[in-house]
């Protein structure tokens, strides 16, 4: 079994070597992001993204799916 979200970036904050990139679930806008509000009510996630190849890879306002697959 899979739960997936979707969420948009809310804010990027820039250090030497890292992006903290801090999301929240989507609510409204798209037939498909209301449905994601029906399912997925409330929610955030914060990720520092230390990768250089990743630096600058999320923007304030993009969206993303968020799967979550258990882990054995």
């Amino acid at each position: 079994m899979m739960v997936r979200a979707k969420m948009e970036v809310t804010s990027v904050t820039k250090w030497v070597g890292q992006d903290q990139v801090k999301l929240n679930c989507v609510y409204t806008g798209t037939p498909e992001d209301n449905s994601f509000a029906q399912a997925t009510p409330a929610g955030d996630a914060q990720l520092t993204v230390s990768n250089p190849a990743l630096l600058g890879f999320f923007q304030p306002g993009q969206k993303f799916y968020l799967d979550f697959t258990k882990a054995e």
